[in-house]
């Protein structure tokens, strides 16, 4: 069974918290729990919004091995468009702030890309990536020098940076503190640390389904700020992606540059206007629910057997709340691309590659396949659509195309 951990306020640290919110996942491949609740918490002292209680360490490194998706790219030859447009994002936001010869730290380099268009124009580049295979392809595709780690002390990262990435990192930490500690250490004089995450007073109706298993921390650009002066940072500039040209992550999100000072800043309780924004996007995604549900009931009062495309966090929530969760027995299977997930289970039901002989039996006996997954609603369309799915029997979730 996966050890839970209890959590305190990751922006001030006070245990001090009222529910704001409760989500259930069903069981999750590569997590040793029959369903997992995870209660959205709004800090008493500082009004910032987390997740309370998730996963030890040793069972978090134990998902990410197994069943976080973030590896998919190695299967790609070339990086995906919307990746890249990402990083080609990034690199043109950082690039006004850096001389000639700047060192550049990427932690979470995933496969280098980002890192790649910096020591392309002649910077030292360094990476850090927890992942053996993602670290890999780095130094084998850009030749870069990438450490393969977690950073968890100030010694794990080199000295005397210019700039430090945090590329959607900062939501995924336990103890975010302890990594801005880290990098502030690691700065030279006038570096730099660029933080790039969601921030929940972004999301509206085309932004559904944000509560994702994965991200622990939900900032408000106000909670952010919160956390940085409290670790010794000032922010230098701000701009908001707003990333509906098919960029990644497909959702808006918040670019911020901060340096480090002594300055002492007040601290702002942040708790009217973030528990505002929360309810008014839970009440969206309540409203999205009941119609989703409505789809659901409509293919399956029909009788149809039923395969799910999506292993993730998204068919989780459909097998735990859903409507879904009443049609068990028409329910075939699930299919998945991403190599970490095949074999693994979801509610006794096995995780199949599309292109398997299994994955090819349970397309060709589902008499409806549900995209279960709203950020690549298309991509998985499109997919069926290239292996001879009739459009007829494909149920989309989500009206809006991303």
């Amino acid at each position: 069974m996966s050890d839970l951990v209890q959590r305190a306020c990751p922006v001030c640290g006070s245990r001090r918290a009222q529910e704001a919110h409760r989500h259930r996942f069903s069981a999750l491949a590569g997590v040793d729990l029959d369903g997992f609740e995870q209660r959205l918490l709004l800090c008493e002292d500082c009004g910032a919004h987390y997740v309370g209680e998730y996963l030890s360490p040793a069972a978090l490194a134990r998902y990410y091995a197994h069943s976080s998706s973030y590896e998919y790219l190695v299967s790609e030859q070339s990086l995906p468009r919307e990746e890249a447009q990402r990083s080609q994002q990034q690199h043109a936001f950082l690039r006004p702030y850096l001389q000639p010869g700047a060192r550049v730290l990427d932690v979470g380099c995933s496969t280098g890309y980002t890192l790649s268009l910096f020591a392309d124009e002649g910077h030292h580049a360094h990476g850090i990536e927890p992942s053996a295979v993602l670290s890999q392809m780095a130094r084998e595709r850009y030749g870069l020098v990438v450490d393969t780690c977690f950073v968890e002390r100030a010694e794990q990262l080199p000295p005397g940076q210019d700039l430090v990435m945090l590329s959607h990192v900062l939501e995924h930490l336990m103890d975010p503190a302890q990594m801005l500690a880290a990098i502030r250490s690691s700065l030279a004089p006038g570096g730099r640390l660029f933080i790039e995450i969601p921030v929940i007073e972004l999301f509206d109706e085309s932004d559904l389904f944000q509560l994702s298993f994965e991200h622990v921390n939900y900032f408000s650009h106000g909670s952010l700020s919160n956390l940085m002066h409290r670790c010794g940072f000032r922010e230098v500039e701000h701009q908001v992606f707003e990333n509906d040209d098919g960029t990644s992550p497909h959702y808006p999100t918040l670019a911020s540059l901060w340096e480090a000072t002594d300055a002492v800043f007040p601290r702002a309780h942040r708790g009217r206007h973030d528990g505002a924004v929360v309810r008014r996007y839970l009440q969206l995604v309540a409203r999205h629910t009941e119609q989703t549900d409505a789809v659901i009931r409509r293919v399956m009062d029909a009788g149809r057997r039923v395969a799910i495309w999506g292993g993730g966090t998204l068919t989780a929530q459909l097998l735990a709340k859903s409507a879904l969760a009443g049609y068990r027995e028409q329910l075939l299977g699930i299919l998945d691309v991403d190599p970490k997930k095949h074999g693994l289970q979801m509610q006794n039901m096995p995780v199949w590659q599309p292109d398997s002989e299994q994955g090819q039996a349970l397309l060709a006996g589902a008499e409806a396949v549900i995209i279960g997954s709203w950020s690549s609603q298309e991509a998985i369309h499109a997919a069926l659509r290239q292996r001879g799915v009739a459009e007829g029997r494909i149920v989309r979730l989500f009206s809006t195309p991303h």
